[in-house]
């Protein structure tokens, strides 16, 4: 992990990401406009680790190595960590409730809904 735990930004699973594209195809043209920001969830790298704990449990948690990188901080940190996307709500975008939705969204999806505890 590069950066510190305080480091938040937005996310939405593979999952959320297709329906959003279904969603938006379904929309008229003109309705979209500029739109580029679906409904995304923030979470912190803190919250993210949590989430990982809660869901797969400690021994694969405690595989994510703690490694301070500066570039990488520096470009993420210039990344905006706070906003929000009414427009797409009104849309009819939805975000995925937590983090920890994402993780298990990725066991499922990804993993066959099994992992190596």
């Amino acid at each position: 992990m590069p950066v510190d735990d305080n480091v938040r930004h937005g996310f939405a699973s593979p999952r959320a990401a297709v329906g959003f594209a279904l969603h938006a195809a379904a929309l008229p043209y003109a309705a979209l406009g500029s739109l580029w920001l679906c409904q995304v969830f923030l979470a912190t790298v803190g919250e993210q680790n949590d989430a990982l704990q809660r869901i797969a449990g400690n021994n694969v948690a405690n595989r994510i190595a703690r490694v301070r990188d500066s570039v990488i901080a520096t470009i993420i940190g210039g990344w905006r960590q706070s906003f929000t996307a009414e427009r797409a709500v009104m849309l009819g975008f939805r975000a995925v409730p937590d983090f920890d939705a994402i993780v298990k969204a990725h066991i499922n999806d990804e993993r066959g809904g099994m992992f190596v505890a």
